[in-house]
């Protein structure tokens, strides 16, 4: 008998969820691109501010939330197992409907040159 993997991302470990902790400076992206803009935010963890990168997906016009949701789980699961030098650490996500329509990928903030 076949079996059938319903979330083929299942084996993957799940990364914290930081509603609330998570607030941006002002909501004019740093960068951005067809697919996601990065916002600098500041995140609340054990009593010290923290300054970190916010990737919002961009909402495609004609596409359903419900791929965009997939695709960032995937890529949040997929992100959150990784663990190398050259790979910046994912400190979590944000799936709150009513401050990001996606949600949102978190992770340090990187110099940039401007």
């Amino acid at each position: 008998m076949e079996s059938v993997v319903k979330d083929p991302f299942q084996h993957l470990p799940e990364v914290p969820d930081l509603r609330g902790q998570i607030t941006i400076d002002e909501f004019r992206p740093v960068h951005s691109g067809p697919y996601s803009c990065i916002y600098r935010g500041m995140y609340e963890k054990d009593g010290k501010t923290l300054v970190v990168a916010v990737k919002i997906l961009n909402k495609i016009r004609g596409q359903a939330l419900e791929p965009m949701l997939k695709k960032l789980k995937h890529e949040r699961r997929t992100w959150g197992a990784l663990n190398h030098p050259n790979i910046l650490l994912l400190y979590g996500f944000v799936d709150d409907e009513d401050f990001f329509q996606a949600g949102a990928l978190i992770s340090p903030e990187m110099a940039t040159k401007r």
